[in-house]
Parts: C-alpha cells; structure tokens; sequence
C-alpha cells in the first residue's frame, strides 16, 4: 500500500503532466492583466472589461503575474479563455 506522501506526489506529477499538455495546445497570451486577488487556487484578474477567477492550474508559461498587485500577461489554454469569455471563438 502507497503512503499519504507517494500518493500525493504521484497526484501532483500527474497534475503537472495534464496541465503542460494543455499548454502545448492552443494558448492565448493577454497582456496588462491586473491581480486584484489571490488564493492557493486561483487569481481574481481585472482583463480588460472583464473581472474573473483564475484557476492556477490554468496559468501556462509565459504569465508573469502570480500575486496580488501584480500587472502583466496572463497566458492560458485558447479553449479555457473562449469558455470563460475572454477572447471571442473563432470557429
């Protein structure tokens, strides 16, 4: 039987894995991108006209904002920022 601790890094590699995948795919990079909030999970972002949470796990590489006050480029998977009404849907 796996311990408490093998199991939640097994967890997290896994998590890491999924969320790297979603990156390589289609991503959209916004820029002045205010943090208004933060918590362990998830940012509160001013996006233009838009004020929405952020799920961490959906931050890829190339965001610079991670902390309240922070203004920067936000960059996320195109089918999570279409779904969430940041940026139109292009067919």
């Amino acid at each position: 039987m796996r311990s408490l601790a093998t199991a939640t890094r097994t967890a997290s590699f896994i998590d890491a894995i999924e969320r790297r995948s979603l990156c390589l795919a289609a991503v959209v990079r916004l820029s002045g991108v205010r943090v208004l909030q933060a918590s362990k999970a998830a940012l509160l972002c001013r996006i233009e006209e838009h004020v929405r949470w952020i799920p961490r796990e959906h931050l890829c590489e190339g965001t610079t904002i991670h902390r309240v006050g922070d203004t920067g480029v936000l960059v996320v998977p195109r089918a999570f920022a279409v779904e969430w009404g940041l940026v139109p849907y292009d067919g």
